[in-house]
């Protein structure tokens, strides 16, 4: 079994509220108090056993989830389903994960159906199925859960599952990035700057390339680059294009689009001025500082 790996599929750290950002085989993790489907007298509980996963203490986690199980609180039986996938506390067991996903699938919690179209996207525990993949993911994408849009979108862009439908990928990548999430964000604004997928309306992508590139998206870091060096929707601003590129190349993984970068960010720095160079690079400083003490 082969796992594809989507142009899009971007890669960051795992959040503590229990968001995935690396593509299509992230499991969604525990989140504090995240309770979706559980009454007022659960969130406690449910919130302790998220601050014991988190500090390694897998055995206490379960031990919680298990009697929040026990009563069918979905977000327990999903965070079961985790330490059984990953094998955290427990002997690693893909098909119980599987079977306890499905159940709180069923019940209608979305980070289990996103978990759950995983496996299947992936012929983990189960046998590959990327029908069955895009049928959890359209539930987690119609519940509203903002990374099940996102690779529903992808799917659809590809035909992996469904009928290659570009029009649908378009409305899940738009309700995605406009709902906040960076990756989408960068693929809409890049729709939007290039014509491709959308009519171009190249100041209307700068907001969505910039959203997506003060997030970390490295591509969408690039490309407002490119922007800011060729004066695409917006005024050339060769100071702005020096830091986003220098910001790009940081983790663009090699390849056709960081060697693109390199070359502009190199005819970027021949037009500078002294003045303009000395400017970028303080500004730059700046950021990485800023960086540093939110890691």
């Amino acid at each position: 079994m082969t796992s594809r790996v989507y142009p899009w599929a971007l890669s960051a750290a795992l959040a503590l509220a229990g968001l995935g950002l690396l593509g299509a085989q992230t499991v969604v993790l525990p989140a504090f108090a995240q309770s979706t489907g559980a009454t007022a007298s659960q969130v406690l509980p449910n919130e302790a056993a998220s601050r014991a996963f988190n500090l390694g203490d897998y055995q206490t986690a379960r031990q919680l989830w298990e009697r929040l199980a026990a009563a069918n609180d979905p977000e327990a039986i999903n965070n079961l389903g985790i330490l059984y996938q990953k094998g955290l506390g427990v002997e690693q067991d893909a098909e119980k994960a599987q079977m306890l996903y499905l159940r709180a699938a069923n019940l209608g919690f979305t980070n289990a159906q996103v978990n759950l179209a995983n496996l299947y996207f992936n012929g983990e525990g189960v046998k590959e199925d990327l029908t069955e993949a895009a049928r959890w993911y359209t539930a987690a994408a119609r519940g509203g859960h903002l990374r099940a849009q996102y690779y529903l979108a992808q799917m659809y862009d590809h035909g992996d599952g469904v009928k290659e439908d570009h029009n649908t990928a378009l409305k899940w990548y738009v309700s995605a990035a406009d709902s906040g999430l960076p990756e989408a964000k960068y693929v809409v604004g890049r729709m939007l700057l290039t014509g491709d997928g959308l009519k171009q309306d190249q100041a209307k992508s700068l907001p969505y390339l910039l959203d997506a590139a003060t997030a970390g998206v490295s591509q969408a870091r690039a490309l407002l680059g490119q922007a800011y060096a060729d004066g695409l929707g917006t005024e050339q601003n060769l100071i702005e294009a020096y830091i986003w590129l220098s910001l790009a190349l940081d983790n663009l993984p090699p390849g056709q689009a960081q060697q693109k970068a390199f070359k502009t960010l190199r005819r970027v720095e021949a037009d500078m001025s002294q003045d303009e160079t000395a400017a970028a690079k303080r500004l730059l400083a700046r950021k990485d500082a800023r960086r540093s003490q939110t890691q």
